[in-house]
């Protein structure tokens, strides 16, 4: 039990500084962050791509049919290639596609309170709230699609910093709560 709670209170320690770094990071520097992503996951790519096409190269050698790999290496490089110049084109369908798909939630829901009969004694007043935040919600993604991701990252980045404090308050708290004195 004793090994438990040190493994878990080291682990805990060591989460909450990455977490609240990285949350940070984002956080003071969304844009910045975004870039690092794009070109990691297109470095990532690109070397799948190199693998693939080394190992082509291999089962050449060996006699072996080389074309699946080939083709996978190409498709991988070239992806990566158009992911690392159209990144932020491609990136800006996203907030779009989100933005239309809770539109048409919050309308969905706003004429499914309108409907609910008045005699059933529900308020209606939480529904129309819940309603108007999705539609306003999405008229900010669909408006200002490049903002919204950069505020999706600055989210993200406070949320990382909330889990790594919290993570640092429960290693506080098995520490006073759970003395290990050594033999």
């Amino acid at each position: 039990m004793i090994d438990l709670i040190k493994k878990i209170r080291a682990h805990l320690i060591i989460n909450s500084i990455v977490c609240i770094a990285l949350g940070a990071f984002i956080l003071f520097k969304p844009k910045l962050t975004y870039h690092s992503v794009v070109i990691i996951f297109c470095l990532y790519l690109a070397l799948l791509g190199m693998i693939s096409l080394f190992n082509g190269f291999q089962a050449k050698k060996a006699h072996h049919n080389p074309l699946a790999l080939y083709t996978t290496g190409v498709f991988y490089v070239v992806l990566a290639v158009i992911l690392y110049f159209f990144a932020d084109e491609i990136i800006k369908i996203v907030p779009l596609l989100i933005g239309v798909i809770i539109l048409l939630i919050g309308v969905r829901q706003l004429i499914h309170t309108i409907g609910i009969d008045r005699n059933a004694g529900i308020n209606k007043s939480i529904f129309y709230i819940y309603s108007v935040g999705l539609i306003a919600l999405a008229l900010f993604l669909l408006i200002r699609p490049v903002e919204s991701i950069v505020t999706l990252f600055q989210i993200y980045g406070a949320s990382l910093i909330a889990i790594g404090i919290i993570d640092l308050l429960l290693y506080i708290y098995l520490r006073r709560n759970f003395k290990i004195h050594r033999v």
